[in-house]
């Protein structure tokens, strides 16, 4: 990677800024709809840094950038999805995969956090608990670009790391975990499964009182939710309390809130 002093930037910086408010000033008034003068100010911007940038820079890459920015201006609910990320997503919507079994998260110190491991996965079976910290993926087959049995996660982004953790069932992974009371990093050899995620859960808490969490929404989530619905009643025979503290009502069978 290569690395440039800012001070070169800087007349470049400026030179950006002074042709494109040259260009909004001249335009002004030249189109109909300004829909058109802010796409020509993109279009613009494009071609000044394709032509005066101190490095090739990769369009692709800049297209892709100024789309999620676009849709980060919203609100903090919308993104952009790439191919690998919109394919990401189809998996955790079908709520079944082969991997190790964890969700994860990145702690403030750049490495990545076992938020909770699912029950009854490889990664549960294999000891990984909650607040583990994965300081190292050493997986079986390494990428091309790779020199190292192992690397570490702070350079990982959360997608590269689920991309170096999930493989194909029988095939096993190395993690290297730091948890409170280890002096070091401790490896932990995993063998992955066919993990599946249950979405909804139900059960009585005492009679007259049942308890239903949605863990997630996927494809399976309607089905999975009106099961456990049928299983909490049918653990209280006589009839769910007429009280709901979730949703603030005073009717029996109470709708669910996210």
């Amino acid at each position: 990677m290569h690395r440039f002093s800012a001070r070169p930037l800087i007349p470049f910086a400026l030179g950006i800024a002074a042709a494109v408010l040259g260009m909004g000033l001249a335009g002004r008034g030249s189109y109909a709809d300004t829909r058109y003068e802010e796409l020509s100010l993109f279009t613009n911007v494009m071609s000044l840094v394709r032509s005066h940038y101190v490095e090739p820079v990769d369009e692709r890459a800049l297209v892709t950038g100024a789309v999620r920015g676009i849709l980060s201006e919203l609100d903090p609910h919308s993104s952009f999805m790439d191919a690998e990320a919109y394919a990401e997503m189809q998996i955790d919507t079908r709520g079944e995969f082969e991997g190790l079994g964890i969700e994860i998260s990145k702690h403030e110190d750049g490495s990545i956090e076992v938020v909770s491991p699912i029950e009854g996965t490889p990664a549960a079976e294999a000891g990984l608990r909650a607040r583990d910290r994965i300081v190292a993926i050493c997986p079986t087959e390494k990428p091309e670009d790779w020199t190292e049995p192992c690397r570490g996660t702070q350079d990982l982004s959360l997608f590269e790391a689920v991309q170096l953790m999930r493989g194909r069932r029988g095939s096993a992974i190395t993690v290297e975990i730091m948890r409170e009371g280890f002096e070091r990093p401790r490896p932990f050899r995993i063998v992955r499964g066919m993990v599946k995620i249950v979405s909804a859960e139900g059960r009585s808490l005492e009679p007259g009182y049942g308890y239903v969490r949605v863990r997630a929404f996927q494809e399976r989530t309607h089905a999975e939710l009106r099961d456990a619905l049928r299983k909490v009643h049918k653990e209280n025979p006589d009839g769910l309390g007429d009280s709901c503290s979730t949703c603030g009502t005073t009717r029996a069978g109470c709708s669910i809130r996210r």
